[in-house]
């Protein structure tokens, strides 16, 4: 490894202190997931205070609208900043971070669930809309501090380490669900997620992070909306990568589903949630690292293409023949799609220059909002009415376009030298 390699937006990078740092962040995120997941552990917590499929859809609906629509806005700011790691550390701390520190001193004392589930939800919106503002800073910085042809596999490497490690937190999390059960477990459950990822997010403030020209004034948000509309209207390439990231979003959102079709339907325990995070978190690491050296070998494209697949293989199976012992292997394919739609995120920003990755980015996020917010709700109520099946079914119809999408319609901007003009 270099001492340092040259910049995407010019000058040169220490990659032996922006590597470490990235794999640090990576491997911190996705070690603190397996005690905060939004697919297995959060939809145990709501089921512990309510038996309503709405109100697992909400968790993600929630965090969609907190991660998605505020990037459009979040982008424009950070385009002005010259140096983005010391916002997206603060905000990482104080908004993305701090409420699952309220939830877990809240519980403590608290039991009433009318209480808690408002607390609860009150919570992850300010998280998951500390997430959204500083998700397009984070991308810029990630696109300003680590060059195209490495970002692939440091980002495969680190989720792959960081789930592997939250498998042990997954069977941790199964221990103190077992030892203490019902709410005075997640206590212990909120604080140590809270307590990992402090731990990840505050190095990527000593990133070496080349300071960037920047527009002397912020443009309005009627002239950068009219902007965003007309990349999407050159730059068809990305306009079409962005509706096949769209479409595949609803299969993400649906996970949690499957485990509120496990609990409330198929029997399975609290501890049984432990032992599907770790499985989710051990096939995201697979996954992670085999799609991210295809990533750089090969291009995204084919990653979203294996992603759309596996999609309609897991919601597939789920229709034809549901069973306890298939929510296993369920959650193992959930893990391999998650990792596919997490990685093919980096591929937004090869359709442009460095200077305009948050922008792209937010658009990229922005567009999947609606899906990601409005599709949990529907099928919440749509499997409150007509069941869980029906559900499975309509996304795994929504797979099969994905991988229509995938196929046909994008291409790579890597491998076909596609991309936002210079202009």
């Amino acid at each position: 490894m270099h001492q340092s390699d040259p910049s995407d937006s010019g000058g040169t990078i220490n990659l032996r202190r922006n590597i470490p740092i990235f794999l640090v962040d990576a491997i911190g995120w996705n070690l603190g997931q397996s005690f905060l997941s939004p697919q297995t552990i959060l939809p145990l917590f709501i089921a512990l205070l309510s038996k309503s499929n709405f109100l697992i859809g909400l968790i993600v609906a929630v965090q969609s609208v907190g991660q998605l629509f505020p990037q459009l806005f979040a982008a424009n700011f950070a385009e002005h900043l010259p140096r983005k790691r010391g916002y997206v550390v603060i905000v990482g701390v104080f908004l993305e971070r701090a409420p699952y520190l309220i939830l877990a001193l809240a519980l403590v004392w608290l039991r009433a669930p009318a209480f808690l589930l408002g607390l609860f939800f009150a919570s992850w919106a300010i998280a998951n809309f500390g997430t959204g503002i500083n998700t397009p800073p984070f991308w810029a910085l990630y696109a300003k501090g680590m060059p195209a042809e490495r970002r692939g596999r440091v980002s495969g490497i680190g989720t792959s380490v960081g789930t592997l490690l939250a498998v042990g937190g997954a069977f941790l999390a199964t221990v103190i669900l077992d030892r203490f059960g019902g709410l005075r477990a997640f206590t212990w459950i909120f604080a140590i997620g809270f307590v990992i990822l402090l731990v990840s997010v505050i190095p990527l403030g000593f990133v070496d992070e080349p300071p960037e020209a920047t527009p002397e004034t912020r443009r309005r948000v009627g002239p950068y909306l009219r902007d965003i509309l007309a990349i999407l209207r050159s730059n068809r390439p990305f306009a079409r990568y962005v509706a096949l990231q769209s479409t595949i979003q609803l299969a993400a959102a649906a996970i949690p589903f499957i485990t509120s079709y496990a609990i409330l339907r198929l029997g399975a325990t609290e501890g049984s949630v432990g032992v599907f995070t770790a499985i989710l978190m051990a096939a995201t690491a697979a996954g992670s690292l085999l799609l991210g050296w295809i990533a750089d070998a090969k291009g995204y494209r084919m990653v979203l293409v294996i992603g759309s697949a596996l999609a309609i293989v897991l919601f597939g199976m789920l229709v034809a023949s549901p069973s306890l012992k298939l929510v296993y292997a369920a959650f193992f394919l959930s893990g391999l799609v998650t990792s596919a739609v997490y990685l093919g995120n980096n591929m937004a920003m090869e359709y442009c220059k460095p200077e305009r990755a948050a922008t792209y980015a937010a658009i990229l996020f922005t567009a999947g909002a609606p899906i990601r917010t409005l599709g949990p709700i529907l099928l919440g109520l749509l499997a409150d009415g007509m069941g869980m099946p029906i559900v499975f079914a309509i996304v795994a119809v929504t797979g099969l376009l994905a991988l229509y999408f995938a196929l046909y319609r994008v291409t790579d901007p890597r491998l076909s030298r596609v991309g936002e003009s210079p202009a």
